[in-house]
């Protein structure tokens, strides 16, 4: 029985790994240990600013709706303009006079700016705790 040729192998041993390598390495990294929870909290705080953008643009659209069947005229020329019934226009107001739009900003911006802030705190103790040892 012979022993195997290792010959390959160790030619290839003594090559110190390329930038190419290192990249794959930290991109196999990355898809194994998944978003980490600092840029999963980013994202969730650009998607709830957008959805409050959204949502203040919305409200500024229904309230100057509300307004022109208010103050506004109601024909011009024979085209009527307040289009909307005294059932929808109740709809509206219970929407705009409910808490729901601002309980809701209230609750993210507790939730994500100050608790978020203090794990990023906390975070950032730990790494200079380990960093110290």
């Amino acid at each position: 029985m012979s022993l195997p040729d290792f010959n390959a192998l160790s030619r290839h041993a003594s090559k110190r790994p390329g930038e190419q390598a290192y990249r794959q390495a930290w991109k196999e990294r990355e898809e194994l240990e998944g978003p980490s929870p600092k840029t999963v909290r980013r994202h969730a705080h650009q998607i709830t600013s957008w959805a409050l953008w959204f949502a203040a643009i919305l409200i500024a659209c229904i309230i100057s709706v509300r307004f022109w069947h208010l103050i506004g005229p109601e024909q011009i020329k024979g085209v009527s303009l307040r289009w909307l019934n005294a059932e929808d226009l109740q709809g509206i107001d219970k929407m705009l006079f409910s808490s729901a739009f601002g309980g809701a900003a209230l609750a993210y911006i507790k939730h994500v700016m100050i608790e978020g802030a203090a794990e990023d705190a906390q975070e950032k103790r730990n790494r200079e705790s380990s960093s110290n040892k």
